[in-house]
């Protein structure tokens, strides 16, 4: 073998430094990725997490916003079936004071025991819906509707010629301004409660 110059060993030992001199600059670039990685990961793992939990709260609030629609649904219908009964009954009664002919009378009863029928029906509607703050006008607008529809019926078996026919009368005025009352007083705790839960 050719033994080595002094010029060759040197451009050896040159590269061989330049070598070890870019060796640390790798390394750093390497820990300086390898953070980087960390980093990012960490922040998309925190970016997850945040949204996960805010999808969880966006499905609270919209699970809770669609069961406080069902119970304002379910309350408006009440009042509604309530308005229904409220207009059969008033033209059962207007026919019975004005001693109308009997097949009117007959078709008059019938409307008034439908829609009796489906307010009473639908009264358990908005008893499980809720909320418990409306439970005691419900009760007391329901009391008051009976009490008027009761004296509609006494009306009615005592028949058109009754010589009672004006105290029936001033009795189912005050009866029917008493479940009106009563439905006022539950449509405002109805608003009062609809708008307590919208302004929260």
């Amino acid at each position: 073998m050719r033994p080595q110059s002094g010029h060759q060993n040197f451009q050896r030992l040159s590269r061989t430094s330049v070598t070890l001199c870019n060796m640390p600059s790798e390394v750093t670039t390497g820990l300086f990725t390898l953070a980087g990685a960390l980093i990012g990961g960490g922040g998309t793992l925190l970016v997850t997490l945040v949204t996960t939990r805010n999808q969880k709260e966006l499905a609270i609030a919209a699970r809770d916003h669609h069961l406080r629609d069902r119970q304002y649904a379910e309350h408006r219908h009440h009042v509604v079936r309530l308005d229904r009964f409220d207009e059969a009954a008033r033209a059962l009664v207007n026919a019975l004071y004005g001693r109308d002919n009997e097949d009117t009378l007959t078709r008059l009863h019938i409307e008034y025991l439908d829609t009796w029928t489906k307010f009473t029906e639908g009264h358990g509607g908005p008893e499980l819906a809720g909320p418990a703050e409306l439970r005691e006008p419900l009760k007391q607008l329901y009391e008051a509707m009976c009490d008027y529809s009761n004296h509609i019926d006494a009306w009615w078996a005592a028949g058109v010629r009754t010589t009672r026919r004006e105290a029936l009368n001033t009795t189912c005025n005050e009866l029917h301004d008493r479940m009106l009352a009563k439905r006022t007083e539950y449509v405002e705790r109805s608003g009062e409660w609809s708008n307590g839960v919208a302004a929260r």
